[in-house]
């Protein structure tokens, strides 16, 4: 095999804190650490739609708030606006989630006109206007978008045609699926993945490789793709995946041999645990495209969606279900 392309985790993985409530004063602790310096009594916003937000009126009142605060920073040579917004609870701050990012982003999404980035964080809103993104996307890495919302906007957006039956059948998996309780230690295992773009449509079929690692007891993921060069490798890789499937792993099959000589020499992801599930983020090297990822455990199969952020503002899923062999 020639060409075997792989993801490296290339920043610093902060942990998701479950418990923690996304107050202003932690949004703050978080700038200040990129190091952000605050501009005190300065109101800042590229879209219309944020400044509006920044303002008392009709959008306050269509939720009940329990507090709204604003501030503005000064990041990496561009301004960043903040506003948090804390609501009762979840559940109101999940419907207003919803809302918001139709308000902000409008019917196509994020965009350069709409840059904003859009965070709940148990009963909080954070919402965060730069033109300088990356700073964003590093100072909130442990607050990425909700990965349980992308696979229930998946749901609306696939509306489950004959094109994507097979897309519609992992989410359900997914859907069905509960947190693993262990990682196996170096691990491994391999299944073909499905790869969709923004609009709901197939983009390719990559084989997605997926290991682990539990060593005192933290678990730690590593997932790279795989794409065949030729007739025989296409042949031994699905090969590999039916012997999983049938629960008699082929040791011999070259593909399992790269992998296991490849699994002590890649370092693995730190996960954290959110939504009922072992989450991680990834860069793809080549690219640099931010992934989120979850992986849920059913009946014998690990399932895992992974949300990319393109730079072009697109988003890609990938949605596998990897078979679980000794």
């Amino acid at each position: 095999m020639k060409k075997i392309s792989y993801y490296i985790f290339t920043s610093i993985l902060l942990l998701f804190s479950v418990s923690a409530k996304a107050t202003l004063e932690n949004v703050k602790s978080k700038l200040a650490t990129a190091g952000c310096q605050e501009m005190p009594g300065e109101k800042y916003g590229i879209s219309l739609q944020f400044n509006t937000l920044l303002e008392p009126g009709i959008v306050d009142g269509l939720f009940t708030i329990v507090k709204k605060e604003q501030t503005t920073y000064q990041c990496a040579g561009s301004k960043v606006g903040v506003i948090v917004i804390d609501y009762p609870d979840a559940t109101n701050a999940k419907s207003a989630l919803s809302f918001l990012e139709g308000f902000i982003w409008g019917p196509q999404g994020r965009s350069a006109m709409h840059p904003e980035r859009i965070y709940q964080q148990d009963n909080s809103i954070v919402l965060l206007s730069s033109a300088q993104t990356s700073v964003l996307d590093n100072a909130f890495a442990n607050t990425p978008p909700s990965l349980s919302k992308a696979v229930s906007d998946l749901y609306t957006l696939l509306k489950c045609p004959a094109g994507v039956k097979e897309a519609c059948t992992t989410l359900n998996e997914f859907q069905n699926a509960s947190m693993p309780q262990t990682l196996k230690p170096a691990y491994f295992t391999l299944a073909q993945g499905i790869t969709l773009n923004g609009k709901g449509e197939i983009l390719s079929k990559p084989f997605m490789a997926f290991m682990s690692d539990n060593k005192a007891g933290v678990p730690k993921l590593d997932v790279y793709d795989i794409y065949p060069e030729n007739q025989d490798e296409i042949k031994f890789t699905t090969g590999y995946i039916a012997s999983l499937k049938e629960g008699k792993r082929d040791t011999q099959n070259p593909l399992h041999q790269f992998m296991a000589g490849d699994v002590g020499k890649r370092p693995l992801m730190t996960t954290s645990v959110s939504d009922n599930m072992i989450m991680f983020k990834f860069s793809e090297t080549k690219t640099g495209v931010l992934y989120t990822g979850g992986v849920r455990e059913n009946k014998g199969f690990y399932h895992a969606v992974m949300r990319g952020e393109l730079k072009n503002g697109e988003v890609n899923i990938i949605l596998v279900t990897f078979p679980i062999v000794p």
